[in-house]
């Protein structure tokens, strides 16, 4: 009856550490996803930071240009 119990025991024991053996192909699943997180976020960040900077830089330029060009030029034949 000991015995059994023993056994009954290690091989209990043994079933539960097999739930944990999760196989090789998990590293990889989970390293591809943890690096496709990172760069997903880092893509997130570079659009919500760089197309407003980039609206701005366009709205600013066409302003410095409006501003610039509705002064008289020198070589422009009105002038002359």
């Amino acid at each position: 009856m000991i015995l059994h119990t023993i056994c009954t025991l290690i091989n209990s024991h043994l079933l539960n550490m097999m739930y944990l053996y999760l196989g090789p192909g998990m590293d990889g699943g989970a390293i591809s996803m943890i690096i496709a997180f990172l760069v997903s976020s880092v893509t997130f960040l570079v659009s919500l930071i760089w197309y407003p900077v980039k609206k701005i830089k366009i709205f600013f330029k066409n302003i410095f240009n409006k501003t610039t060009s509705s002064a008289p030029q020198k070589d422009s034949p009105d002038n002359k």
